[in-house]
């Protein structure tokens, strides 16, 4: 896979592409992330969860990338009170 590809399928615009083909995405901060997907996919098919620079198994990342209502209204109630 190329860069332009990544580009026409992707909204990120950090990211590498190793000479093997194996792609990083990253936040702007630089740490690892990625909402969509896994930030790391390799070449050979092995695929790791990130977001904001901390590793996930694919479950962890389904959950933490979509919080619940009830963790979405504690932190809303969180913010409203500040």
């Amino acid at each position: 896979m190329n860069e332009e590809v990544v580009r026409k399928y992707t909204n990120y615009k950090y990211f590498k592409i190793d000479e093997h083909g194996s792609i990083c995405y990253f936040n702007d901060a630089d740490k690892l992330h990625r909402l969509d997907g896994p930030a790391l996919e390799w070449s050979r098919g092995y695929k790791s969860w990130w977001i904001n620079g901390r590793v996930y198994t694919e479950k962890e990342w389904e959950k933490a990338r979509c919080p619940s209502i009830e963790t979405l209204k504690e932190m809303f109630k969180e913010v409203c009170n500040e």
